[in-house]
């Protein structure tokens, strides 16, 4: 089973691609529409859609998305969800690396 640890590193390689990021949805397809994070037409992930990619919508997510959550907060003062729509690709690599070494 997979730990929060596990969930964010996977969702931070998912996206550390800027061609497999994306802003505004959880994912989209290749042609841009917006598609379920768990579909597998899904190619571009916010940080969210990346996290639930990852492993679906389950305890360990949760607490991934808590953890991301709070480094957002906690690195930038604002919600991971604008770091990763308005502050860009960058900043939100730095709090998926700030959340994993956060976690046990």
């Amino acid at each position: 089973m997979k730990t929060a640890k596990d969930i964010l590193v996977c969702a931070r390689d998912l996206i550390s691609d800027p061609a497999r990021w994306t802003q505004g949805r959880f994912a989209r397809k290749e042609d841009g529409n917006e598609v379920n994070p768990t579909d597998p037409a899904a190619c571009k992930f916010c940080a969210y859609g990346a996290i639930r990619h990852c492993q679906g919508l389950s305890i360990a997510t949760a607490k991934a998305e808590k953890a991301l959550a709070q480094a957002a907060s906690e690195t930038y003062s604002r919600s991971a969800v604008v770091v990763n729509d308005y502050l860009g690709h960058k900043a939100i690599l730095k709090v998926f690396d700030d959340a994993i070494a956060q976690q046990p």
